[in-house]
């Protein structure tokens, strides 16, 4: 018994070659290719996340740099120090 097909198949119509539409191997290497563009998409927004993070944490440190300069800078101000103590006040000498 020959189907409506001409023997192609149950419930297939006469239908070119060329307008059959894609394949299961056609489909499968398209979601492959998907999923690899996917993975790298995902790698180049976890590589700029982690960027971000390590350029902020580095504006923290340098911010905290600063403010212990201004604070080290406030102190020796205060305490009239300029880096220039007597050679005789190492000694324990008492000075003049």
């Amino acid at each position: 018994m020959v189907g409506a097909g001409g023997g192609r198949g149950p419930g297939r119509a006469d239908v070119p070659r060329g307008q059959a539409g894609a394949t299961l191997i056609e489909l499968m290497i398209a979601m492959a290719i998907g999923l690899v563009m996917i993975l790298a998409l995902t790698r180049v927004y976890l590589a700029s996340a982690e960027s971000a993070a390590d350029a902020a944490a580095q504006a923290r440190l340098m911010d905290k740099a600063r403010l212990l300069q201004e604070r080290f800078n406030s102190e020796f101000r205060r305490a009239d120090f300029w880096g220039r103590v007597p050679a005789d006040a190492e000694r324990g000498a008492p000075s003049p």
